[in-house]
């Protein structure tokens, strides 16, 4: 029993982070989802501050293309937990990795609710920040699908502590990340409701094509993917032509580098998106080629609820929008959609449970590194968060005696290493392509209950030169 009322009826999932729960109302009978963060992480206090923001946003959102946070507690032995609506369907990243590309039809459905979601969070001085597969849930309706963005752990609101993520380390998904999350911006501009416009551009791209508008193998790809290279073309991903070309317009539009000229809105997005895609919608093939089980979803009438795997590392209709909440319904002529049966229910919520926990292993860092045991051999009960500009590999941590620690395969910034507590010097190589040989080290104390930081400016690189001579026009 949770919070003395919420009946475990089994486990979801469990992380380093804590455990998702689907539960029963021990009163009420209703199926819910519970999220916990366990003590130990409770000691974080940067943690816990994210962990309550969330709950904090969410709990006073209400929108039916937004998980509707029902309540939050504290257990007697310090864990915290928030309890969510059940959504009997799969994430967007399961649909994708399973089926590949969606019918146009099936993709502008489930667009043009998720837009709706972040333009009533728009209007809330409320920016998402995390707009990926992963956070999108999808169910049916009949033959309409309901998408649903979920996960507000990273969200930023106008009263939100500015310093959470002031440290210098990058949370979000890389392969989603606008140009702004990755350093484009001026000295006193704030991210806004675009960047989550351009994710949200990717995520299109990516149902429309089966594969991302930035092809990369390593973070530095992405960045100069993201910040200066230009997408790959339709014409490389779509060279049959199932993607009309008014809808590749609408998404061009949404990977502009430069902010000022992408869609202003994700209400703009929308109704753009709504007028080049003028059929009815999703037919009942095309719903059933994305979710083959038809779920039941439970529709609130109050208030305005890749294919690729780990990172390398706002309710009714929008105000004042002029936006439906209901998506197109019939197909273009001809247009298929590849797929296969999807998995069982319980299968289904063991990946929501995942992200959930996703999203709480967000909340220290935007990529966990893999665990490293103390050098005595004990358990580490502390963390290192190592970052760099742009970016570096870990090549060395070596202890005050000079034992060194056992580093991942793969130990380029930003990371997260668990280290037993004492005094460390961490080594770090640029990783970028050219400079070779140039090496950095640091000393850092580390000490149980917080993770500690460094953080190292590797020289000869300034990002705003790269944009600058990126947005130049030719000569």
């Amino acid at each position: 029993m949770l919070d003395g009322k919420y009946e475990v009826v089994r486990r979801l999932g469990s992380g380093g982070m804590g455990t998702v729960y689907l539960v029963r109302h021990a009163h009420l009978g209703g199926l819910r989802v519970v999220k916990t963060i366990q003590p130990e992480h409770a000691l974080d206090p940067d943690a816990l501050k994210r962990f309550h923001r969330e709950a904090r946003i969410a709990i006073s959102i209400r929108h039916p293309a937004i998980v509707e946070v029902h309540d939050f507690f504290q257990s007697d032995d310090g864990s915290f937990g928030m309890v969510m609506e059940y959504i009997p369907g799969e994430s967007l990243a399961t649909i994708l990795t399973s089926r590949g590309r969606l019918a146009t039809g099936a993709a502008v459905a489930i667009a043009v609710q998720v837009l709706e979601a972040l333009q009533y969070l728009h209007e809330r001085d409320i920016v998402h920040r995390d707009v990926s597969p992963d956070n999108i849930m999808v169910s049916r309706e009949g033959d309409r699908l309901v998408a649903k963005l979920i996960d507000l752990g990273l969200a930023k609101g106008p009263t939100i502590e500015e310093g959470l993520t002031a440290t210098g380390v990058f949370l979000g998904k890389i392969r989603y990340s606008s140009p702004e999350q990755l350093g484009k911006l001026a000295p006193g501009e704030r991210l806004d409701g675009r960047s989550d416009v351009y994710s949200f551009g990717c995520v299109l791209y990516q149902m429309l094509t089966g594969t991302l508008p930035v092809r990369a193998e390593s973070a530095h790809g992405f960045i100069l993917g993201h910040t200066i290279n230009p997408p790959t073309p339709f014409s490389e991903t779509d060279p049959d032509g199932n993607v009309p070309d008014a809808v590749r317009e609408v998404v061009e539009k949404a990977l502009a580098k430069k902010r000022d000229t992408r869609w202003q809105s994700a209400a703009a997005m929308a109704i753009a998106l709504r007028e080049a895609w003028t059929d009815s919608g999703p037919t009942h093939a095309e719903a059933s080629s994305v979710l083959p089980r038809q779920g039941t979803v439970r529709v609130r009438t109050a208030a305005p609820t890749p294919a690729m795997s780990e990172e390398p590392r706002a309710t009714g209709a929008s105000r004042g929008t002029g936006v439906s909440g209901r998506a197109p319904r019939t197909p273009v002529p001809g247009e298929t959609s590849r797929g296969r049966p999807s998995r069982p229910a319980v299968a289904v919520w063991a990946v929501f449970a995942v992200l959930g926990l996703t999203g709480l292993a967000a909340l220290l860092t935007w990529v966990a590194g893999r665990a490293l045991r103390a050098r005595d051999g004990a358990p580490p009960t502390a963390a290192l968060v190592v970052t760099a500009s742009p970016w570096a590999r870990v090549v060395a941590i070596r202890a005050a005696d000079g034992t060194g620690a056992q580093l991942p395969a793969e130990a380029e910034t930003p990371i997260r290493i668990p280290l037993a507590p004492g005094r460390y010097e961490v080594v770090v190589e640029d990783a970028r392509e050219g400079p070779e040989g140039l090496t950095m080290a640091r000393r850092v104390d580390v000490i149980a209950g917080k993770p500690a930081r460094v953080h190292f400016d590797m020289p000869g690189f300034d990002p705003r030169e790269a944009f600058d001579a990126f947005a130049a026009p030719p000569r």
